[in-house]
């Protein structure tokens, strides 16, 4: 997704909210283009490790260009119609 953090970055900012009271709830997606099994288990070690209150996980299921449009483009992994290429 390229977010430009990491999994030190998350596991102190959910360290912090934790000691400070704060609930943590994670919001997880996975299978995003570019991301491999290793990724996955990276991040659910974070759960375990951290023992959030709430956690969501979804699945990234990209939308496959429209071939009938003559328009189409690949981005970060993801096919695209020509509406949504910038």
């Amino acid at each position: 997704m390229n977010k430009n953090t990491t999994r030190d970055k998350h596991l102190s900012a959910i360290r912090l909210c934790q000691d400070l009271g704060f609930e943590v709830f994670i919001n997880i997606i996975l299978s995003y283009p570019g991301e491999d099994i290793e990724d996955a288990e990276m991040t659910l070690s974070l759960v375990k490790e951290t023992n959030p209150d709430n956690i969501s996980v979804t699945g990234s299921f990209p939308f496959l260009a429209q071939l009938s449009s003559g328009s189409s483009g690949k981005r970060d992994g993801w096919m695209l119609n020509g509406a949504d290429i910038q």
